[in-house]
């Protein structure tokens, strides 16, 4: 009887070039059948097989997390799709399963938590959860730790998402085939597209899949404060060209619920609707402010204090829990690729069609909190505002009076007001 084996050798490179383009999309086209279809993947990493079984759990967690293995983006299928994800260890191979189920051994603890060995530690836990998908080897217990579910949901996406935000590719061309595997996605209409709009294809064939969930939409809305070069296609320009390697991307697509507080003063709770496209760019639902007048200079400073009405009920009802300030300051990031400030910033002209919108629904104002600065194209039905995309700003609570507070300097002051938590936008 003869049996067939799924047996992928990274050695053995899919063809590149144009004389094999027709080879190179059916190879890639069914690279995954070949993770997903082997009985156990077997990783031979430089930093694992200089190890023994003397070897402590600890150590060997930090060599695989420092490993090329781990920051390169096509491998991160093997650990995903793996049933059984084995390590070289010197010359014995070691699940990954086995290595983390010996973490939790007390004698395999490092020293208190306020040592930096032991924070190391819990970030080797933390980011070795994003390589396990369907493990045979793993115990029911164990494995609720350690999976996501596989279907097109933003907290799948999202997890993902943050999997891939260290590792690297040398074509980033590969980027949205790659996620479009992960994603669990037709790979084709990628294959098929030109090379500069894989990322535009991908994010198409995600939001189709989207709109047939209940509520309906998947993507997530940290995209639009990702620090990040944008794709340059007119409905897409709110979208990152790339998630690659960059630890700093993990936070904004993590930071907001699915369920948001309604508005002041009800304390019931909300659902926040996923991004989805429409025809003027991304759909996305959250709180902003809608600024007036531009004053004195005709231009508005890189930092500058936004007022908001107080309205005849301030002396009843104050800055209380849950409401927003009445006074806000609002900062030019200054990404590395937004143009600088003087490109961009609005002027008298702009007076009433430039907004912030905030990334969040937190009520502790204080602290600083993610915003985009959009210039308002048009209003649509409902209320909801078409806007293009400007650049990222840091906005956050500030007081009327104070050293912060630029009283005295009323060019970078501007009147504005304050939106719904429930806002929808349409983005460019």
């Amino acid at each position: 009887m003869v049996y067939l084996i799924s047996f992928w050798n990274d050695t053995l490179r899919v063809l590149n070039g144009c004389k094999h383009e027709k080879l190179n999309k059916q190879a890639l086209s069914k690279m995954k059948q070949i993770y997903v279809k082997a009985d156990k993947v077997l990783v031979l990493d430089s930093e694992a097989t200089a190890c023994d079984e003397s070897t402590s759990a600890f150590e060997l967690l930090a060599r695989i997390r420092l490993s090329n293995w781990l920051r390169r983006l096509w491998t991160l299928q093997e650990g995903l799709f793996a049933q059984s994800l084995l390590f070289l260890v010197g010359d014995v191979a070691v699940s990954l399963a086995n290595i983390l189920r010996d973490t939790a051994d007390n004698k395999q603890h490092p020293p208190p938590l306020n040592d930096i060995s032991a924070r190391m530690w819990q970030c080797l836990k933390e980011r070795f959860h994003t390589l396990l998908h369907r493990s045979s080897d793993l115990d029911t217990e164990t494995q609720g730790s350690y999976t996501f579910d596989s279907k097109a949901i933003e907290g799948s996406i999202n997890h993902i998402l943050r999997a891939m935000s260290s590792r690297t590719s040398k074509f980033l061309e590969d980027e949205a085939g790659c996620l479009a595997f992960l994603l669990n996605i037709d790979i084709g209409p990628i294959l098929n597209a030109p090379k500069a709009e894989g990322m535009m294809e991908l994010f198409n064939t995600l939001d189709t899949r989207g709109k047939e969930l209940e509520p309906p939409g998947c993507i997530p809305p940290g995209y639009m404060v990702l620090p990040e070069k944008r794709i340059n296609i007119k409905g897409f320009r709110w979208a990152p060209g790339s998630l690659l390697a960059g630890p700093d991307r993990q936070r904004p697509l993590t930071s907001h619920p699915f369920k948001v507080p309604a508005e002041y003063p009800s304390s019931e709770l909300m659902t926040r609707p996923s991004g989805t496209l429409c025809k003027y760019g991304l759909k996305i639902m959250f709180p902003g402010l809608r600024l007036k007048n531009i004053r004195e200079n005709g231009r508005m400073n890189e930092f500058f204090i936004i007022d908001t009405p107080k309205g005849d009920d301030s002396d009843k009802i104050g800055s209380v829990p849950g409401r927003p300030p009445y006074t806000w300051r609002a900062i030019y990031s200054q990404d590395a690729y937004d143009k600088p400030w003087e490109q961009m910033a609005p002027t008298m002209a702009d007076s009433g069609n430039i907004a912030i919108i905030i990334f969040s629904y937190s009520r502790s104002w204080h602290t600083a909190l993610e915003g985009i600065l959009v210039k308002v194209l048009h209003g649509l039905d409902g209320g909801s505002l078409a806007v293009s995309r400007l650049c990222r700003m840091i906005i956050s609570e500030t007081p009327e009076y104070g050293d912060h507070s630029w009283v005295r300097e009323p060019s970078k002051r501007v009147d504005g007001d304050w939106l719904p938590v429930h806002q929808i936008w349409c983005v460019d």
